[in-house]
């Protein structure tokens, strides 16, 4: 039987300013405690997701290489199912922000207005199938299916 590899905590130091790094001793002043279920996305299905949506946020279009944050969101959410396996591609979108700033945040605290725009999954619902309004792609928005393979235009029906 294989043991579990459990997180280490995670501590945030205080250092007084001006002083060198080497200099004199730093405080731990907290201790976080990991979640023991959240797990990172593979490297690889990160690197996939923004070779896909070309390192832009797929709800503002801004250039992600050019802010100090981003995410990969999940748009069928973890806690309803989601998961990390590579076949999850049209899962995972490209926004700029985390859970609480810029298109993640947007997202994150409109969750009817993101599930109406494609950004969140209902329960039950297949990715490949959703079409995303996708802000990323021209000078206007366009509604646009998210499949293993990548981008395509969704057909009116």
């Amino acid at each position: 039987m294989a043991s579990q590899v459990r997180p280490k905590p995670v501590e945030l130091w205080y250092r007084e300013p001006g002083r060198p790094r080497t200099a004199g001793r730093a405080t731990v002043v907290a201790r976080l405690k990991p979640s023991s279920t959240a797990r990172p996305i593979p490297r690889a299905l990160r690197y996939a997701v923004l070779a896909r949506d070309q390192h832009r946020c797929q709800r503002c279009a801004v250039d992600v290489r050019t802010i100090s944050q981003h995410s990969v969101h999940h748009r069928d959410p973890r806690g309803m199912g989601g998961r990390r396996r590579p076949d999850t591609l049209p899962e995972l979108i490209l926004l700029c922000g985390s859970g609480s700033t810029r298109c993640h945040g947007a997202v994150e605290s409109d969750r009817a207005l993101a599930e109406e725009q494609g950004f969140l999954l209902a329960a039950g619902a297949v990715a490949s199938e959703v079409p995303v309004v996708r802000f990323a792609a021209t000078d206007a928005p366009s509604l646009q299916l998210l499949t293993a393979d990548g981008w395509v235009p969704a057909v009116a029906a």
